[in-house]
C-alpha cells in the first residue's frame, strides 16, 4: 500500500534541505566574494603606489614581487610587522570573514532544523488528528452506529485503514440484516406452518376421537373419517414439502444447475405432469411459438427447478378455468429475454387479490378448499432465481395472464 503522507512528508523535506543548502552556498559564495574584494583593494592599492613612486621598476619585477619570486620578502615582513602587519592582524582581519561565514552557516542550519521540526510535528499532528478521527469512528460503530460515511477522499494510509474499515462495516452490516431477515422468515415460516397445520390437525384430532369413542360407529360413516384424515395428511405433506423448498430458496442453500432450456420441451413436460387434472378439468392446452422465424426459444437454468415453478402456475390456471375453456402457453424470444406466457379463459381475480397473489399463504377470495396458497410464491422464488422475474395481470371474469421473463445472461 502506497503511504502518500509519508510521501508528501518526504517531498517537503527535501524541498526545504535543498533550499537551505542553496542560501549556505550562496552566503558562503557572497562572503568569500567580499574577503577577495578587500584583499584585491589592498593589491591594487599597492601596486599603484609602487608605480607611481617608483617608475624605474617594470610590471614584471612587481608582478614577480607580488608571487613572491625574488628578493626582499624578510625585508618586506619586517616593514609590515613594524607598522603593526603582524600575526595578530592577520588573525583578526582574515577571522572576521570565518566568523561571519560560520554565523551564517550556522543560522541556516538552524533555521533547516527549525522548519524541519514544524514540519514533522505538523505530520505528527495529522496523524494523531486521523488516529482519534479512526478511534472515534470504531467507538461508533462498537455503539452500534452503522450510519456512518467515509468523505474522505485522500490516498494515505491512515484514510485508507479507514475506507477499508467502512467497507468492513457495511459488509457486517449487510451480513447482520441478511442474518435478522433470514431469522425473521424462519420465524414467519414457523408461524405460518404452525397455523395452516393447527385447523387440519385438531380436525383430525377430533375424527381420531369419534373413531375410537364410538367402535359401534357405521361402517360408511367410519371410511369417510378415514378418507378425509387421508386427505389432511396429504394436504399437509404437501404443505410441508413446499414449505421445506421455500426455506431452502430463504437459506441460499439451494444449488440451481444452470443449463440451456428449451422452452418447448419443458412447456411440454408441465402439461404432461399435469395432464390429468386437465383432463378431469376438461380444459385444453395449447403451446404455441410466437417467435416470427420459428426459431425455438431458449433461456438458462435449472430445468427441474423451472418445471417445478411452471407447473405451479399452469396448476393454478387450470383450476381457476372452466370446463371447456382454453389455455394458452405461449412463448418468444429476443435479443435481451426469452418470455413465457400462461394465459387462461378464467374467473380472474380482483386487483386487491392480484396485489397479493405471491405471498405465502395468500388465498384469493376464489381459491378453493384444497389450496394451500403457496404454490405461486415458491414459482415466484425459482424464477427469480434464474435471473427472472414474474408478472401478473388479470380481469375478472375475463382471465388471468402470467408473463415471464428470463433475461438473456452473458
Amino acid at each position: 500500500m502506497k503511504n502518500i503522507r509519508t510521501h508528501n512528508l518526504l517531498i517537503k523535506v527535501l524541498i526545504i534541505v535543498v533550499i537551505c543548502f542553496i542560501e549556505m552556498l550562496c552566503g558562503n559564495i557572497y562572503i568569500n566574494k567580499c574577503v577577495a574584494n578587500d584583499r584585491k583593494a589592498e593589491l591594487e592599492s599597492i601596486v599603484g603606489l609602487l608605480k607611481a613612486d617608483y617608475p624605474e621598476l617594470s610590471d614584471t619585477e612587481i608582478l614577480e614581487a607580488l608571487k613572491g619570486r625574488v628578493g626582499g620578502a624578510k625585508l618586506g615582513e619586517e616593514l609590515l610587522v613594524k607598522y603593526g602587519y603582524d600575526e595578530s592582524y592577520y588573525k583578526i582581519n582574515l577571522g572576521a570573514a570565518k566568523k561571519r561565514m560560520f554565523i551564517w552557516n550556522g543560522g541556516v542550519l538552524l533555521i533547516l532544523a527549525t522548519a524541519l521540526l514544524i514540519v514533522f510535528l505538523l505530520h505528527q499532528h495529522r496523524q494523531t488528528v486521523k488516529i482519534n478521527e479512526i478511534a472515534d469512528y470504531l467507538s461508533e460503530l462498537n455503539k452500534g452506529n452503522y450510519d456512518l460515511k467515509a468523505d474522505d477522499n485522500a490516498e494515505d494510509d491512515l484514510t485508507l485503514l479507514r475506507n477499508e474499515i467502512f467497507r468492513t462495516t457495511m459488509l457486517l452490516r449487510e451480513t447482520s440484516e441478511y442474518e435478522n431477515k433470514l431469522n425473521a422468515d424462519l420465524s414467519r415460516s414457523m408461524e405460518d406452518i404452525s397455523h395452516q397445520l393447527r385447523t387440519p390437525l385438531a380436525s383430525m384430532t377430533i375424527m381420531l376421537d369419534n373413531i375410537y369413542d364410538d367402535p359401534d360407529m357405521p361402517t360408511d360413516m367410519r371410511q369417510d373419517f378415514i378418507r378425509s384424515i387421508s386427505m389432511q395428511i396429504n394436504w399437509m405433506s404437501s404443505l410441508v414439502n413446499s414449505m421445506l423448498k421455500l426455506a431452502k430458496f430463504d437459506a441460499g442453500t439451494i444449488k440451481l444447475n444452470a443449463k440451456e432450456i428449451s422452452v418447448d420441451e419443458l412447456l411440454a413436460d408441465c402439461v404432461n405432469r399435469l395432464s390429468v387434472i386437465i383432463e378431469l378439468k376438461a380444459v385444453e392446452v395449447s403451446i404455441q411459438n410466437d417467435n416470427k422465424n420459428q426459431k425455438q426459444a431458449t433461456f438458462v437454468g435449472d430445468y427441474n427447478w423451472e418445471r417445478e415453478a411452471l407447473s405451479n402456475i399452469i396448476k393454478n390456471a387450470v383450476e381457476h378455468s372452466p370446463s371447456g375453456s382454453h389455455i394458452n402457453l405461449s412463448y418468444s424470444q429476443n435479443d435481451v429475454y426469452t418470455e413465457i406466457v400462461i394465459r387462461d379463459e378464467g374467473e380472474g381475480m380482483t386487483e386487491e387479490d392480484r396485489k397479493h397473489i405471491f405471498e405465502r399463504f395468500y388465498k384469493a377470495q376464489n381459491a378453493s378448499t384444497e389450496s394451500i396458497g403457496i404454490g405461486l410464491s415458491l414459482a415466484k422464488c425459482i424464477v427469480e432465481a434464474d435471473n427472472g422475474y414474474i408478472k401478473v395481470d388479470s380481469e375478472k371474469g375475463v382471465g388471468t395472464e402470467f408473463r415471464i421473463q428470463y433475461l438473456k445472461r452473458h
